[in-house]
């Protein structure tokens, strides 16, 4: 209680008191100031990276389709590719009969895709202007045949 009424009593005390909580008054709006742009960057920041995140997904998601659509896509051609080996092969196995001589189909070799990494899309093209050229050639023969 002594060391209470002393401070009281005192005036230079009161008045380092009172300028002490003026400074901390100051420092606690400067800080507060600090705090509420310090969180409206953060906001700012949260925005952006909501934003980003959100463009991110909507690109993985196109990526996906685009991605589904190719895989479709290539699964066509190899089933377009195996259809083709099968003309290949069925038109080079149609034997010919002319005059009571056998005589064999196209006699040109035939080179197929085998791996996906290669340039699929020529290869598929060469194939088949050669499967169009052979099945030319089948139908010049059969038709000089008759």
């Amino acid at each position: 209680m002594m060391v209470a009424s002393t401070i009281i009593t005192d005036d230079r005390s009161t008045e380092e008191l009172q300028k002490r909580f003026g400074e901390l008054l100051d420092e606690n709006v400067v800080l507060k100031e600090t705090l509420k742009q310090n969180n409206d960057s953060m906001k700012e920041q949260f925005s952006l990276i909501a934003s980003c995140q959100e463009d991110m997904l909507k690109t993985h998601k196109l990526h996906k389709e685009k991605f589904d659509e190719t895989r479709e896509l290539v699964e066509k051609l190899r089933q377009e590719n195996r259809k083709l080996k099968d003309d290949i092969v069925r038109l080079s196995n149609t034997e010919i009969v002319t005059n009571g001589e056998t005589k064999s189909g196209a006699s040109s070799t035939v080179e197929f895709v085998t791996s996906p990494d290669d340039d699929t899309i020529n290869k598929l093209t060469a194939q088949l202007e050669l499967v169009e050229k052979q099945r030319r050639q089948v139908c010049m023969v059969k038709g000089n045949q008759i």
